[in-house]
């Protein structure tokens, strides 16, 4: 196998997900939400596949069987703190200045709206609590995204993404 630059991205954003989602096992409590299972009965949404979505193009799924690569988002201006990884079903968002991160997997509600539900917390442990990302698509390659609490309250955004270039530019904190 030949190693090129998305392979050693794929595998750097999959490890980075594999360390959040260790860290979002029972006992983080605080509201009865602390794993994405339990957002999905929170919101009453059920799993479903990202590649099913109107964000199958922008995630470069192949096919409606297949997941797409992983692949980074980063905000478009000003600090350039939010940086967003997707890999497969799953997407990770981390405010690098706030020191807060949204882990979530794609599903839909009874009503049909799709979204990534999952848990929001910060990133040093604490309470983790129920949250939904929207995201659209409003050029193309770019995107909007915007994450509400279980009271439809936002907690993140709206947020500008572009396609993230290696190396990931360091956040601009004030």
């Amino acid at each position: 196998m030949k190693i090129t630059r998305g392979v050693v991205r794929a595998a750097c954003a999959a490890l980075a997900a594999s360390f959040w989602l260790a860290a979002c096992g029972p006992g983080v409590g605080g509201t009865g939400t602390d794993s994405v299972s339990d957002a999905f009965a929170a919101w009453g949404a059920s799993p479903a596949s990202v590649c099913d979505s109107p964000l199958a193009s922008l995630l470069g799924c192949a096919g409606t069987a297949s997941l797409p690569q992983a692949s980074s988002y980063i905000e478009a201006t000003g600090t350039q703190a939010v940086l967003v990884v997707y890999i497969g079903d799953t997407v990770v968002v981390d405010d690098r200045c706030a020191g807060t991160r949204f882990e979530g997997l794609w599903g839909a509600t009874g009503s049909g709206a799709g979204r990534y539900f999952g848990v929001y917390g910060l990133r040093s442990g604490g309470d983790k609590q129920a949250a939904a990302l929207k995201v659209a698509v409003p050029t193309a390659g770019q995107q909007r995204l915007e994450l509400r609490d279980l009271q439809e309250r936002v907690v993140l955004g709206p947020v500008d993404l572009v396609p993230a270039s290696l190396p990931v530019p360091a956040a601009r904190c004030p």
